[in-house]
């Protein structure tokens, strides 16, 4: 595992654009492949920017249905700010937050290049080439500054959970009766599984169990729809260790997990001021991660799925 999440956590750590994606998405490929899984990449049909998922097994005939986002977030300005998984309100008020400040930094920074451009103009011809250069440089960087930069490591968010999904294809029993969607645009909001549903690749009967943040975290916890009470008693069961269950009747309302009829989301993270929160995400703080318990994991979905009760 500690190999797995080197080279897809550090190596393929940014999934920020379409080239880093293409890059992670070719390496599952040939990590499926070398397990004896079949992979199909679908894509959205999004107008402005196509989405691509990769889809590997049968989901169609599959009674488990594993998935993560694998696209990673943008570094936020903001301090100490925290990720709400069932308030996702907060969250919609953090990424405001961010675009504000960004559109503040960015007006000040093209005002600035307005200006020393405007100046330069009054001095001789080789100050004005330098000036406009300066500026040009200027502009692209407002452009990508604007556009967001890339977290540079981003192992609670989504990476770690991605490693778990790629140790569960060296699992030969799964090939049988599981399919792991790796979703893109899917991080920040639940874009990437609105469009999974629609493409109608999961039936209703099938166990779809969403991991989330997992590297850290104080409290470990299984939301669940109502109708899956029975399998998420069993997986806290198989998992051995202390583990919060939350049945959610207005999932589709909170989280991913509710646009499945028998949904679970699996996340770690700390209790504050009676709030479920994961912390040190979307900074530079994102790089601890327990692999021990990220095995326990593993396992306790292995024997879920195969039907133990440990």
């Amino acid at each position: 595992m500690k190999d797995l999440l080197f080279h897809f956590g550090i190596t393929l750590g940014k999934r920020y654009t379409k080239k880093q994606k293409a890059w992670f998405l070719e390496e599952v490929v040939v990590e499926a492949k070398k397990q004896g899984w079949d992979s199909t990449l679908v894509s959205s049909k999004t107008k402005y920017k196509p989405n691509q998922h990769l889809v590997v097994g049968n989901p169609k005939k599959a009674e488990w249905v594993v998935m993560a986002s694998y696209d990673t977030p943008s570094q936020l300005f903001i301090p100490n700010t925290v990720y709400a998984p069932f308030h996702p309100h907060k969250n919609f008020l953090t990424d405001s937050v961010q675009l504000l400040v960004q559109s503040i930094l960015g007006f000040l920074m093209f005002s600035l290049v307005v200006y020393l451009i405007l100046n330069s103009s009054a001095q001789g011809q080789g100050i004005q080439l330098i000036g406009l250069l300066l500026g040009f440089l200027a502009l692209i960087f407002i452009f990508k500054f604007m556009q967001g930069f890339a977290n540079p490591i981003n192992h609670n968010r989504n990476s770690a959970s991605i490693v778990v999904m790629l140790e569960l294809l060296k699992e030969k029993k799964l090939r049988e009766n599981t399919a792991m969607i790796f979703v893109d645009h899917a991080v920040l909001h639940a874009e990437g599984y609105n469009e999974i549903k629609a493409m109608k690749l999961i039936p209703e009967s099938a166990n779809v169990l969403i991991l989330d943040c997992l590297a850290v975290g104080e409290t470990l916890v299984l939301a669940h729809e109502a109708s899956c009470i029975q399998t998420a008693q069993q997986f806290q069961h198989n998992y051995m260790n202390e583990m919060s269950l939350k049945s959610d009747t207005q999932g589709s309302l909170n989280h991913a997990f509710g646009l499945f009829k028998k949904g679970m989301l699996l996340i770690s993270g700390s209790i504050r001021n009676q709030e479920f929160v994961v912390t040190s995400t979307r900074n530079r703080k994102d790089y601890k991660v327990d692999l021990d318990r990220l095995e326990k994991i593993k396992c306790a979905i292995v024997d879920t799925v195969e039907g133990k009760n440990v």
